[in-house]
């Protein structure tokens, strides 16, 4: 057993000694990177065939989208049934099914 982690501490040692310094800074213990900006990727994309998936499920006439970024969709990210609405739009429908069921 001594001589099964002799071995394991041999290869972690030997391995820790032969990194490599990172790329980006090239070793440099002082690199400091800034973000300056970022550019989110396209919600469309993933979302519309999300939207599409569901669609083949349930076969709905129209999908509500709210909530988060829902402000930043366009039209074509959503599709020709999808409609963006606020959050508050979301609340006000849950009372009504929670009404329509007492």
């Amino acid at each position: 057993m001594n001589r099964l982690f002799g071995s394991i501490s041999l290869i972690l040692v030997a391995a820790a000694l032969s990194a490599q310094p990172a790329i980006a800074h090239q070793g440099n213990p002082d690199f400091r990177s800034e973000i300056t900006g970022v550019t989110p990727a396209s919600l469309g994309d993933g979302l519309l065939f999300s939207i599409q998936n569901f669609d083949d499920m349930l076969f709905f006439d129209r999908i509500y989208v709210g909530g988060g970024n829902a402000k930043h969709l366009t039209p074509s990210d959503i599709g020709p049934k999808g409609v963006v609405v606020p959050n508050t739009s979301g609340i006000l429908g849950g009372v009504r099914v929670w009404d329509l069921a007492t």
